[in-house]
């Protein structure tokens, strides 16, 4: 996008390779807003993930993480796919075809290549991730993990080789910023902690493959990020159900290979010794995380970014950390100290620069 943009434009960061970019400017204020509010929620929604888990399952006999992924992702893609149905006997089409596109045979395709490539990302990105927390401190796993809000406008500016060292680094600069925060919520208050109690920080016992594995989850959020903006043309609810079905595949799979190989065999062994109890906090919880932070940030992520450039969202995304040191506050009593309330303030500046940045472009 170049020239100036109005008050109304600023609102939004608008990928000017999406349909709603080339019009941005007859778009009203309010229309303007949907999206951005949709971007909002997701790091909203995701924050209540770490202390929902932690108050309903943190208990003696927690049952599997796997375990508790499969539940929710069947329990989002049911979801979602009440939604789909409500909206397609509304619309009488199962999956909407875009005005601009004359071919309705590439509708369904387009929607199944949304469906599984990014279904594919988010995946592999949890799946790295809890192998990585494996290998790693809960700090520094957060902290690489949420480095892919660097990495979504390198590979967003990967088109535009040609432009100067400049125009780069002020690409990135905001992304840096929102992982200076990130740091400063994660890590910092545990290195101040362990320096207090004269003790070695936890992050000591890192090793080399659970920072890999850290590290390739951020490439394949990153990844998803980047990818979505590319299918804007896909209705949301349709990409959200397929992207949702598909982690739910990929669960199965996973579970029945780790019996098979007998890797995993405590899921059945938890299935078979759980009480009713156990039982209904497991469904408790996939319940709010399939409903809530599968379903509705999956479906919130497609809807806005339609219209909004993927390093945009990353950033949004990155406040992710803030929203959840806030609920562990309110739900589980944790202090907030200074050095997080910085670095939620980082956060927050990181994607008012971002909007400023646009504006001079």
């Amino acid at each position: 996008m170049s020239g100036a943009m109005s008050d109304e434009e600023t609102v939004l960061v608008l990928d000017s390779s999406s349909p709603v970019a080339s019009s941005a400017g007859s778009l009203p204020y309010r229309r303007l807003m949907l999206p951005y509010t949709a971007l909002v929620s997701v790091p909203i929604l995701w924050g209540t993930f770490t202390p929902s888990l932690k108050m309903l399952l943190d208990t003696r006999h927690a049952p599997p993480v796997i375990l508790t992924n499969l539940v929710s992702h069947f329990i989002g893609t049911a979801a979602l796919g009440l939604l789909w149905a409500l909206e397609a006997l509304q619309r009488r089409q199962c999956i909407p075809v875009p005005d601009s596109d004359a071919d309705c045979a590439k509708a369904p395709r387009r929607a199944a290549m949304a469906s599984c490539e990014l279904g594919v990302y988010l995946f592999f990105g949890q799946l790295l991730q809890l192998i990585g927390l494996t290998g790693t401190s809960a700090t520094t796993n957060a902290i690489l993990v949420q480095s892919s809000v660097v990495v979504v406008p390198l590979l967003e500016g990967m088109e535009s080789c040609d432009a100067p060292l400049g125009r780069h680094f002020f690409r990135v600069l905001p992304s840096l910023l929102a992982l200076g925060g990130i740091a400063m919520i994660t890590i910092v208050p545990h290195l101040l902690e362990a320096r207090g109690a004269h003790a070695p920080p936890d992050h000591d016992q890192d090793t080399a493959f659970g920072i890999a594995c850290s590290i390739g989850a951020a490439m394949s959020y990153a990844m998803h990020t980047v990818r979505l903006s590319a299918y804007g043309e896909v209705n949301a609810t349709v990409q959200a159900t397929g992207q949702v079905a598909t982690n739910a595949f990929l669960d199965l799979v996973a579970l029945l290979a780790c019996i098979i190989f007998e890797v995993g065999g405590n899921s059945m062994r938890w299935l078979r010794h759980a009480n009713a109890n156990a039982i209904n906090r497991l469904f408790t919880a996939a319940a709010w995380n399939g409903v809530m932070i599968v379903g509705a940030t999956t479906w919130a992520m497609s809807y806005a970014q339609r219209s909004i450039r993927a390093s945009t969202a990353a950033l949004a995304y990155a406040m992710e950390p803030l929203f959840a040191c806030i609920f562990s506050a309110i739900v589980l009593k944790d202090s907030i100290g200074f050095v997080q309330i910085a670095g939620g303030a980082l956060i927050v500046s990181a994607n008012v620069i971002a909007g400023i940045r646009q504006t001079a472009t």
